[in-house]
């Protein structure tokens, strides 16, 4: 799987919000969530869905720790969180 780079560009500044210990399974989960959803829909995964798979794979004790970079590409961490 090839995520679009505007994808990893956006996945690489919210993994350096993160503790080191966990940057690796939370990308790894992203990925393999992006990996089905590509499958799902027989098409790359766009810039808004691929925000919505970084937060869901994100800790939620750790989601906060998003806000500001996701401020800082247009997005609103409270758009992503579930209800």
């Amino acid at each position: 799987m090839k995520l679009p780079d505007d994808v990893v560009e956006l996945w690489d500044d919210l993994i350096q919000q993160l503790p080191l210990p966990v940057r690796q399974s939370v990308r790894g989960a992203a990925e393999q969530r992006a990996e089905e959803l590509e499958e799902q829909k027989a098409g790359s995964v766009g810039l808004d869905e691929s925000v919505r798979i970084f937060v869901d794979a994100t800790p939620p004790d750790l989601r906060a720790n998003l806000a500001r970079t996701l401020n800082l590409h247009g997005y609103d961490l409270a758009d992503f969180e579930p209800e």
